[in-house]
């Protein structure tokens, strides 16, 4: 089951962020063509931030954060030694937290996509996260 906040996209790689008051389309996301994403590879979460000025997207074992202005990708938000399994927004946006299948967690700036602070090491692999209600605490939980 997916948060409210997140969307769960379709197989073939390619979504249109939509302007809802106006019906247009804003930029398009492929995740199976854009030049910031491996071929092979496709978007199977968004999220968008509080302020709705960036967007998250999960694909591939790889979070990646965008402008939603320019539709230029702000960084990739990547754990060294094992694919990202979850990434959610803090509540207020300003945060991301990534999980992975190598047992960490980490805590990123959703305006730079810049770790914060010290990854967060458990002993199996990460399956999801979430920010509490006011953003203070991470929740995680594992395949064991």
């Amino acid at each position: 089951m997916l948060a409210p906040h997140r969307a769960k996209c379709c197989d073939d790689g390619e979504h249109e962020p939509r302007d809802a008051a106006a019906r247009t389309v804003t930029h398009r996301v492929e995740g199976s063509t854009n030049p910031n994403w491996p071929k092979t590879d496709l978007v199977r979460y968004f999220a968008f931030g509080a302020d709705g000025s960036r967007l998250l997207s999960l694909g591939g074992g790889e979070a990646h954060l965008w402008d939603t202005k320019t539709g230029q990708r702000i960084g990739a938000l990547k754990h060294a030694a094992a694919p990202t399994t979850d990434a959610v927004f803090s509540p207020d946006g300003t945060r991301v937290a990534t999980a992975s299948n190598d047992g960490v967690a980490c805590v990123w700036s959703a305006a730079t996509a810049a770790s914060i602070g010290l990854p967060l090491p458990h002993r199996d692999g990460l399956t999801s996260v979430s920010f509490n209600a006011d953003g203070t605490r991470l929740l995680t939980t594992a395949s064991d």
